[in-house]
């Protein structure tokens, strides 16, 4: 794991490759501590393809513990050549997910004995999606030290608005 800005860890998980040298194979491996062991080897060493998962520090307390501080998952993608699915019509990343929503999910039926509508579930959903998106980019662009006011990352569709009004053929 590596700390990021704002409390933000980023870390990689298995399955993971690792290239000592740009002339060698990747080698798998797949405990996060092969993966470092092997990144350790050669000043050359490299990531190939992972999947990196990104936590945040909670500080809770409790009767037995006391005050206690650990890390929950916030999200976690797959990074490789492959990672964007490129079919006419997709927009996704491969291997994105979100680990904390069904546990929310399951948190809030256990506390309210309500099991929340379709409509409610969807919108939790769109909503943890859009805050783990910009999580993501919020932390490649303060590792690759982007400018945030660049128009650079990952950004809204745009659509050029036509003036053209399409007319009936008559046949």
């Amino acid at each position: 794991m590596t700390e990021l800005s704002g409390e933000l860890w980023a870390g990689i998980s298995g399955p993971a490759q690792v290239r000592l040298h740009d002339a060698s194979p990747p080698i798998g491996a797949r405990a996060p501590t092969t993966a470092t062991m092997l990144l350790g080897m050669t000043s050359e060493a490299k990531v190939i393809s992972g999947a990196i998962t990104f936590q945040e520090r909670v500080t809770a307390t409790s009767k037995t513990r006391g005050e206690f501080t650990f890390r929950r998952d916030l999200l976690c993608v797959d990074v490789n050549d492959r990672i964007n699915l490129v079919d006419p019509g997709a927009a996704m990343l491969r291997g994105f997910d979100i680990p904390a929503l069904r546990k929310d999910i399951q948190r809030e039926i256990r506390k309210t004995k309500q099991v929340p509508s379709i409509e409610q579930f969807w919108s939790n959903w769109l909503h943890e999606l859009s805050n783990a998106v910009r999580t993501m980019e919020a932390a490649f662009r303060d590792v690759l030290d982007i400018d945030a006011k660049q128009e650079a990352g990952i950004l809204p569709m745009r659509v050029a608005a036509t003036e053209d009004v399409l007319e009936p053929v008559n046949s």
